[in-house]
């Protein structure tokens, strides 16, 4: 159990609801043939080890995150691992950690093909949420992006749950306004977007959708995309 489940006392997903999250953008990742994947908000860098291990065509994976002593603590992910001294990769691979913030945008990440941006918009400030688009979809342009956030039509289902499912939590969307915020952004931008869910409860609780959603973007062939944006902000 996680400790996200543990802490609400609801559901218990099996496997837990992030390592369906990872399956997820492991698959995303393998069927879009991406070489460069960035994680946005990568944090321990669990992710990052996943995609290392499971991905194996991948040339360059790059973390982002604020916290500098995070990064700090978890820099040994970004060596490499015992099994690829034994056997190596068919394809080179280069991993490197950079501290930033998701609202400014760094073009050295402009060449990537898939962003990765798990259970993080929900901590980002009105401001920081504003400029995540931009950054995101117009600087960075990637190929794929895969976002998830948590879907607060569950959290009926965790009995003891007071407020949002994490102190950090800014707010928590439901499937309604996330499909309303990534639908401008892929509108404003170019992109498709689908939506699917993550981490089902018991059996006739469908209706509630998953514990996660995800959107997953497409980039379509390129389109003017005007000066002037404003984006509306679900808090």
């Amino acid at each position: 159990m996680s400790n996200e489940e543990e802490a609400l006392k609801g559901p218990v997903f099996n496997p837990p609801v992030y390592i369906q999250r990872y399956d997820a953008v492991k698959r995303l990742i393998n069927e879009s043939g991406s070489k460069r994947v960035l994680d946005i908000g990568c944090s321990e860098g669990k992710l990052l080890t996943a995609i290392r291990i499971h991905c194996s065509k991948v040339e360059m994976i790059v973390g982002i995150d604020i916290d500098k002593e995070i990064l700090r603590e978890n820099r040994f992910r970004t060596k490499p691992l015992m099994a690829e001294y034994l056997k190596k990769r068919d394809t080179p691979l280069k991993m490197a950690l950079f501290q930033g913030s998701v609202a400014t945008p760094d073009t050295r990440f402009s060449n990537c093909d898939f962003i990765s941006c798990i259970e993080v918009i929900e901590h980002l400030h009105e401001e920081e949420l504003a400029a995540f688009p931009i950054a995101v979809f117009g600087v960075y342009r990637p190929d794929f992006v895969a976002l998830s956030t948590p879907n607060v039509d569950f959290n009926v289902l965790f009995p003891n749950m007071v407020g949002f499912r994490h102190p950090d939590h800014k707010f928590e969307w439901t499937r309604q306004e996330f499909r309303d915020w990534c639908n401008i952004c892929s509108e404003t931008y170019g992109y498709a977007v689908e939506f699917s869910f993550i981490g089902y409860g018991p059996e006739g609780t469908e209706n509630l959708g998953g514990c996660t959603q995800m959107a997953v973007f497409k980039k379509l062939p390129s389109i003017e995309i005007s000066g002037n944006l404003h984006f509306a902000v679900f808090l």
